[in-house]
């Protein structure tokens, strides 16, 4: 990866989602004006993140020892339960709740810092079982830390994840061993056909040469819409410059009215946050009362492995 494409990656997948389209749209035509049209295509081929995605490549960029973190602790608690170590998971299972409770925790607060209202539900639903699935599986920790996440996902078991073996991914296959005799033949015959395997081949060539330069046509004329819908937006920015000036005003004005009210939000807010632990404590026994069953279960098979 090239620094010009590292660094617009980079920049994109820490935008807030709606941002993501237009800042792409720029940097595809700054490298394209660049000269760097590999780089221009991979960039446009970049997907937007969900909030909640965006909220977790905001956590690994912000932490550069997120990923330490998270694969010490994803191995212990593997580690522990291969050894159907109880007590150790309970330990370590706190560890990753206080793991997880304040990535959440630092998650929001990235959000605010970066003018954005996230709601309950994205953080319990997407960040947090993200971060809990990362703990459990080593292919989404990868995709996890490397900042560039799509989209969230989950977890659905108990615990880590039992690794897998390594398949052979090149799908390569033995060649076949040649009869002389047969592959003489087989020469004979690509002699007598050269003339008219050339033809066919010119034929093709002309083929191929069209459809490329009618693809070309098509990406000039798509290139020339993305053009006009920039001049498009820019304009409908300049003019939406005085509504903002009013809108300024008016915000003005309610920050007056707010501050007023402030302390009656400053006991909403308290509120809200006890009652948002209270559920984090009913989701944590939850949580322990599924392991400490799964323990139990796990304990009485090996008993009876043993007694039989």
């Amino acid at each position: 990866m090239s620094d010009p494409l590292a660094d617009a990656v980079a920049e994109l997948y820490r935008l807030p989602p709606e941002e993501f389209v237009s800042a792409r749209a720029e940097r595809v035509k700054t490298l394209r004006d660049s000269g760097d049209s590999d780089a221009a295509k991979q960039v446009a081929a970049l997907r937007k993140p969900t909030v909640g995605a965006w909220l977790v490549n905001l956590l690994v960029a912000d932490e550069p020892t997120l990923g330490e973190q998270m694969t010490a602790l994803a191995d212990q608690l593997r580690t522990a339960q291969e050894q159907l170590s109880g007590e150790e998971l309970r330990a370590l299972g706190r560890q990753r709740q206080e793991l997880v409770s304040g990535l959440v925790a630092r998650a929001r607060g990235l959000a605010k810092n970066a003018g954005r209202a996230v709601t309950g539900g994205v953080l319990d639903t997407e960040v947090e079982s993200t971060v809990r699935a990362a703990l459990a599986d080593p292919d989404v920790a990868r995709e996890v830390l490397s900042g560039q996440l799509i989209h969230a996902t989950e977890f659905t078991g108990f615990g880590p994840l039992p690794t897998s073996p390594a398949h052979d991914r090149e799908g390569k296959s033995p060649r076949k061993a040649t009869d002389p005799t047969h592959d003489h033949g087989k020469r004979g015959r690509a002699g007598a056909g050269a003339a008219a395997g050339a033809a066919r081949k010119t034929a093709a060539e002309r083929k191929q040469a069209e459809k490329l330069a009618k693809a070309q046509e098509r990406l000039r004329e798509a290139q020339d819409s993305l053009e006009a819908a920039q001049d498009e937006h820019a304009t409908a920015e300049k003019e939406r410059a005085p509504m903002a000036a009013e809108l300024s005003s008016a915000q003005e004005q309610r920050d007056a009215l707010r501050a007023e009210v402030g302390l009656a939000e400053a006991a909403h807010d308290e509120a809200a946050e006890k009652d948002e632990q209270a559920r984090w404590r009913a989701r944590r026994a939850a949580a322990a009362l599924k392991a400490a069953q799964a323990s139990v279960t796990r304990a009485r098979e090996a008993v009876e492995r043993v007694d039989r």
